[in-house]
């Protein structure tokens, strides 16, 4: 930034209009024409560094409102066994699905029965290819949260894999109902119409 656009800048924060200072500037000897230049300059850098300001802004914003979002969309525990619970996810994660699922069940013998752990269980036993242990848990999940679209997408996609096709489609049909915009949703129904045509 040049000495003079500094200058602008000083001043325009001092509370002075652009024709006050553009009038000091050509009393001292300065062209209007270059004043005038130097303002528009100052004013496109002055909009830049607003807008990269309000973006970062908003960015922060949405980074907390994510966050809180999923805060209270997580696991929902009453006792002091969150850690308890995020160890056993983050076996499970590992691909170290007994000792996650022994956790889950440690968890579940000490509290109340909790859907999040009840669905959390249901992917553990969906990965290891248990399909029938991984469908008894997500309905145990959904007898405490029957609003959950999710539970009954992935009950549809085990009765898929299974080759349950008619479950399937009715658990797909239920999850849909309650999310319809859902994409997954739609096209895993798909796929599994496509798997029953082709079998």
């Amino acid at each position: 930034m040049t000495p003079l656009e500094k200058y602008i800048l000083k001043t325009l924060k001092r509370g002075y209009t652009h024709e006050q200072i553009k009038a000091a500037l050509v009393s001292k000897g300065h062209d209007p024409y270059h004043v005038d230049k130097y303002f528009t300059d100052i004013v496109k850098k002055l909009s830049t560094r607003n807008k990269i300001i309000y973006i970062t802004a908003f960015l922060a914003f949405l980074f907390i409102a994510i966050l809180l979002f999923y805060m209270t969309q997580g696991i929902r525990t009453g006792s002091n066994a969150p850690e308890l619970i995020l160890e056993a996810d983050s076996l499970c994660r590992a691909g170290n699905y007994d000792k996650s699922i022994e956790m889950y069940n440690k968890y579940l013998l000490e509290n109340e029965p909790d859907p999040d752990v009840y669905f959390y269980l249901g992917l553990c036993f969906l990965i290891r290819n248990q399909d029938a242990d991984a469908i008894l848990y997500f309905n145990k999940a959904l007898e405490l949260d029957p609003q959950n679209a999710y539970t009954y997408f992935k009950i549809a996609q085990a009765q898929c894999k299974g080759k349950d096709f008619n479950s399937a489609e009715a658990n797909f049909n239920k999850a849909l109902e309650l999310d319809p915009k859902n994409a997954l949703f739609l096209t895993a129904k798909q796929q599994c119409a496509i798997k029953k045509a082709n079998i």
